[in-house]
């Protein structure tokens, strides 16, 4: 059966340790003083666990991809951003190497939760978990 909780999704975790990064990397050096940049990244990076998060709540696999559809485009912001941060020099090229390559892997687990939810699998274990949360008169 797939995951309970949206926090046992590869997707969220990885989302959830690029927001994590993406907030250390914008507390220090020049980008905290561009607010514009500074919010827009924090911004986008936030959106991407969330929209997986919201995803998985909804009980429909139609829907569920919808929000990881908007998790992606957060994700691509996120990562046109991080191009835009190391033209400026905003970070070391350790750390954007190390922020790209977790961007990439975020990136994977979410295409691969979206090409599962397309699956017959994804619409029974959807409605398996429906059965057995869903109060029964």
């Amino acid at each position: 059966m797939g995951a309970r909780h949206f926090s046992d999704l590869a997707a969220w975790q990885l989302s959830a340790s690029l927001r994590d990064r993406i907030h250390e990397l914008t507390d220090r050096g020049a980008a905290k003083t561009n607010r514009a940049f500074y919010n827009d990244i924090r911004d986008a990076a936030s959106g991407i666990p969330n929209s997986v998060a919201e995803g998985h709540g909804r009980f429909t696999p139609a829907d569920n991809r919808r929000f990881l559809n908007i998790a992606r485009a957060s994700l691509a912001e996120v990562q046109n951003r991080l191009l835009e941060g190391k033209r400026r020099k905003y970070w070391s090229d350790v750390d954007f190497s190390e922020v790209w390559a977790l961007s990439c892997r975020a990136e994977a687990a979410i295409a691969g939760l979206m090409r599962y939810l397309g699956t017959d699998r994804a619409k029974r274990n959807a409605n398996a978990i429906r059965e057995s949360s869903w109060p029964r008169t």
